[in-house]
């Protein structure tokens, strides 16, 4: 039988109070803004490739590069926009900065 896996802190309590919360916003006509967060890495080598059948695949890397990209993003139904890019880590500080410039941009 097929295991069905939870998070160890899952609540499901509070996952119907957010979907009801949610399904209110909805009738009220209040958009839904999803937002996350995510990076992406300069120097990832690929580590999975192809070669003749019996032969090692070999790949290049480039053992200096360095470097991360990471990116805001935001999700108004299907539409994606507000996407800011950073070349420092995201923390507080800089969630805010996006959220008001965002807030800035839409009033």
């Amino acid at each position: 039988m097929k295991k069905t896996l939870r998070h160890p802190k899952a609540d499901e309590n509070a996952r119907q109070g957010f979907q009801q919360k949610k399904q209110q916003y909805e009738k009220e006509g209040k958009p839904i803004v999803f937002i996350d967060e995510s990076g992406f890495s300069h120097d990832a080598p690929r580590t999975h490739g192809y070669s003749p059948k019996g032969q090692r695949c070999f790949g290049l890397k480039n053992w200096g590069a360095r470097g991360r990209t990471n990116v805001i993003g935001a999700l108004l139904g299907t539409t994606l926009f507000a996407i800011g890019l950073f070349d420092i880590n995201i923390n507080s500080d800089v969630f805010y900065a996006w959220v008001a410039l965002l807030n800035n941009l839409t009033v």
